[in-house]
């Protein structure tokens, strides 16, 4: 019995020292070549970034511009895609984790299981395909080259930096007007139509009461959101009937105060699509995706929110 348990112990041992010996890096600094040796002065023209749920993000350079072409070629910013691009031809193969194919389910750098894919399309019109894997402590995260089995470490490439989301590759801002060049607001939803106007730097709610009482910090909140909407992501220039922005759930008329003019923009928000909402605005040829918070701003208000409740008095304390 002793002598088997000792021969398990053992066995053990050459387990753990043979996963060391493949998994352990072969050196501790960036000092290989590059992964991409000869591509330096070859542009990348077209990056798809995919995660393990399937998400995908497609930049592509077209003529120098660097868009979003799912999104009707929405600008991108080429100020935040820049370092990526010199990161991933900047991978060198000096820390070599393993070249066992067997491995790559584990550190997460397969063709089924890995944490970021990257296809890249270069300018010669050649394809290369990263793997971005498991993080193997700070400043090392496991990459692979398919078709080759090696896997190596990175300090320039994370899975947390790389994201398939617009919003890190795109200026957000979405509606951007002046709120104090705004002079009126119609705001309509299920629960009516609420016309706000302004009188002086006054604002004021049309058709309240002699006996109430305008929430001017509930209107502000409003009118802030309303001249500064940010985008989750653009969804295109074509108004697909799914976006539900011909039977917008609300709708806001917004007139401002332009060059000595008066300058109308409409606001629509439209379907819930996924977590978000579809919405439309008269100053862009894009739809885009807004958060539910913002949308529910607009879509939720009722004639009672803009009303400062009466003070109830309290009552005398009996003697």
């Amino acid at each position: 019995m002793n002598k088997t348990i000792r021969a398990l112990a053992a066995l053990l041992v050459v387990q753990i020292l043979i996963g060391a010996y493949v998994y352990w890096p072969r050196a501790t600094a960036e000092t290989g070549g590059l992964l991409f040796a000869g591509r330096t002065d070859t542009a990348i023209t077209r990056l798809v970034i995919q995660d393990d749920k399937a998400q995908k993000l497609t930049l592509e350079d077209k003529g120098g511009t660097w868009v979003l072409p799912d999104a009707g070629d929405f600008p991108a910013d080429a100020a935040k895609i820049t370092p990526l691009i010199e990161n991933i031809k900047k991978l060198k193969t000096g820390r070599l984790i393993t070249q066992t194919a067997a491995s790559h389910r584990q550190l997460q750098v397969a063709e089924d299981k890995f944490t970021r894919r990257l296809d890249i399309q270069w300018q010669d019109g050649s394809r290369s395909l990263v793997f971005i894997g498991s993080s193997s402590g700070a400043g090392a995260t496991h990459f692979r080259l398919d078709p080759q089995a090696e896997v190596y470490l990175s300090a320039d490439l994370t899975s947390y930096g790389i994201t398939p989301q617009a919003s890190n590759f795109i200026d957000t801002s979405y509606v951007s007007i002046p709120a104090e060049t705004v002079t009126a607001i119609v705001l309509e939803n299920a629960a009516g139509k609420l016309e706000f106007e302004k009188a002086g730097d006054a604002w004021t709610l049309k058709g309240m009461g002699a006996d109430e009482v305008f929430n001017s910090s509930a209107f502000t909140s409003v009118l802030t959101q309303a001249t500064g909407v940010r985008m989750s992501a653009p969804l295109g220039k074509e108004v697909k009937p799914e976006y539900a922005l011909a039977q917008p759930k609300a709708t806001l008329l917004i007139t401002a105060s332009k060059d000595s003019k008066l300058q109308e923009y409409t606001l629509r928000i439209g379907a819930k699509l996924g977590d978000d909402y579809a919405m439309s605005f008269s100053g862009s040829p894009y739809a885009v995706r807004v958060s539910s918070y913002s949308a529910l701003n607009f879509t939720d208000k009722t004639r009672a929110d803009f009303i400062t409740p009466p003070v109830t008095p309290t009552p005398a304390a009996a003697p």
